[in-house]
């Protein structure tokens, strides 16, 4: 890869691996639960142009779990409404500079409705 900047040409090198998946854990008649990860790696590189720019190096992986719960009540008239909830921890770590990142987050939603069709509502912070 190279980039033309005012600073010359810039010859750098990117590499991106990932892998994830979900696993039912609860398969009930109007009750799901599942347990989802994914991971992620990068290296990026940016080679020395001898002018204004140095060589550079910077890789990062990042994990992320989740779990996720739904349930499922039908209505008459043969609608459903379904309350789900989903809680995710995730961490992110940069090899140059120590750089680390940790959070937790969670979910709510509630969708009524007939036939996929309907209002829903979710509630998560940010």
């Amino acid at each position: 890869m190279e980039v033309v900047e005012r600073f010359g040409v810039q010859k750098g090198d990117s590499e991106f691996a990932a892998v994830g998946g979900s696993v039912p854990v609860v398969s009930a008649d109007r009750l799901a639960a599942l347990v989802k990860g994914l991971g992620e790696a990068t290296r990026n590189s940016v080679e020395d142009n001898g002018s204004a720019i140095a060589a550079v190096s910077v890789k990062t992986q990042r994990l992320r779990v989740a779990a996720e719960a739904s349930r499922i009540r039908a209505l008459p008239g043969g609608g459903t409404f379904t309350l789900s909830v989903e809680a995710q921890g995730r961490a992110l770590v940069a090899h140059r500079g120590g750089v680390e990142e940790w959070g937790v987050s969670g979910a709510a939603q509630l969708s009524p409705g007939f036939g996929d069709r309907g209002w829903s509502f979710a509630l998560s912070p940010r």
